[in-house]
C-alpha cells in the first residue's frame, strides 16, 4: 500500500516564473523514491519478496534490469496507479495548515510545527533567523530549526517589551494571532507593522553580533541567550550602550563555575569549615534558574543575580528591566 500523495497545483501566473506545475505538500520522501528507482540510482533491496511469487529472485536489481529478467513485474510496476489528491487554492495558510494536519503523527519539533501554522510570521521568523547573528555569532546549531526557534522568542519579546515566559504554546499563540489578524485585515498584522517588528528586533541582533566572537562558546545555550537578547533590548530602550566588555561576561560565567564546582565539593566533604559567599551563594541560584529556560520568572531572577554580581564585583549597574 502506497499512502495518498497530496499536491498543491500552482496558478498559471506561478507556472511561468517557477517552472513548475505541481508542488508537493505530503509524498515528498515517496517520490523521490520512486523517482531514484526509475532512474536506476535506487536498486529493489537485497531482502525483497514478491509474495505472489516467491520464487522469483529479483533482489538487488535495478528498474532497467527488471524489465531484462523480468518483464511482466516490471509491467506491473509501470502500471500502478499512486493515489493523488490535488488540491486548487490560492490560500498558503491553508496549504500549510493542511501540511500540519497530515504530518501531526510525526514527531516534528515546535520550531517544525509553528513553520506550518501559516500567516505572516513564520515568514518574519525565517528571515530573523537567517540574519548574520544566527550565521556568525550564535555556537548553537540550526538542526531541528533551534534557530527559528529563538528567531520566535526574539520577536515576541520584542513585541510585549518585557521579560515574558517563552513556552511553545505562547510562541504557537503568537504565530497563530498574526495569521488571525492578517485573515481579518486588521492593523496590527499590517505590513507596515511587521517590518517595525522586524527591524527592531534585527537593530538588537545587530548590536549582539558586534559585541559577541565567531561561534561564541557564549551563545551555547537558548536560555543564556535569551538572557543576553533581554538585556541587549533594555539598554537599547533606555538609549544607552552595553554596560560591559565582552571580557567582564566571561569572568562572570567562569565564576559561575567555580562556585557551582565548589559547591558540589563541599557537598562531598565533611569536617571543613570553608562555605560559600553571599555573592557565591547567589551565583548558584544563577546557575540552577537555567533549567528553566523558557520561563519568565526564571529570566528575572537571573537578571537580578547578574546584576548584583556585576555591582559587587565591577561596580557596574545594569539597567533595570522594569
Amino acid at each position: 500500500d502506497v499512502p495518498k500523495l497530496y499536491l498543491h497545483e500552482v496558478s498559471i501566473a506561478e507556472i511561468t516564473t517557477k517552472q513548475y506545475k505541481y508542488a508537493v505538500i505530503d509524498g515528498k520522501q515517496r517520490l523521490l523514491a520512486l523517482w531514484d528507482f526509475m532512474s536506476n540510482r535506487l536498486p529493489l533491496a537485497n531482502d525483497f519478496v514478491f509474495f505472489e511469487d516467491e520464487t522469483l529472485k529479483a533482489s538487488g536489481l535495478t528498474y532497467s534490469e527488471l524489465l531484462v529478467r523480468f518483464p511482466r513485474l516490471r509491467a506491473r510496476f509501470d502500471s500502478f496507479d499512486v493515489p493523488v489528491t490535488v488540491v486548487q487554492t490560492d490560500d498558503s495558510d491553508f496549504i500549510e495548515e493542511l501540511f500540519a494536519r497530515l504530518n501531526v503523527q510525526i514527531p516534528l519539533s515546535a520550531p517544525e510545527r509553528r513553520n506550518a501554522l501559516g500567516g505572516p510570521l513564520p515568514y518574519l521568523i525565517r528571515k530573523v533567523g537567517v540574519t548574520p547573528f544566527f550565521t556568525q555569532s550564535v555556537c548553537i546549531t540550526n538542526k531541528r530549526l533551534q534557530h527559528f526557534d529563538l528567531a520566535a522568542k526574539f520577536l515576541y519579546l520584542e513585541r510585549v517589551n518585557a521579560i515574558e515566559s517563552t513556552h511553545r504554546a505562547i510562541l504557537d499563540r503568537f504565530v497563530v494571532e498574526f495569521r488571525s489578524l492578517r485573515r481579518q485585515r486588521a492593523p496590527g498584522a499590517s505590513e507596515e507593522n511587521l517590518l517595525i517588528l522586524e527591524k527592531q528586533t534585527a537593530t538588537i541582533l545587530d548590536n549582539m553580533n558586534r559585541f559577541f566572537q565567531s561561534s561564541d562558546y557564549l551563545l551555547s545555550s537558548q536560555g543564556r541567550t535569551t538572557l543576553y537578547f533581554h538585556i541587549f533590548r533594555i539598554c537599547g530602550n533606555k538609549s544607552q550602550n552595553i554596560p560591559f566588555p565582552r571580557h567582564m561576561l566571561e569572568r562572570f560565567h567562569e565564576d559561575v563555575t567555580t562556585a557551582r564546582k565548589k559547591s558540589q565539593r563541599l557537598a562531598l566533604s565533611t569536617g571543613q569549615r570553608e562555605s560559600l559567599t553571599d555573592l557565591e551563594q547567589k551565583l548558584i541560584y544563577f546557575d540552577r534558574e537555567k533549567q528553566s529556560l523558557n520561563d519568565g520568572g526564571a529570566i528575572k531572577r537571573q537578571y537580578d543575580y547578574m546584576s548584583e554580581y556585576f555591582s559587587s564585583v565591577f561596580n557596574i549597574k545594569l539597567p533595570s528591566y522594569t
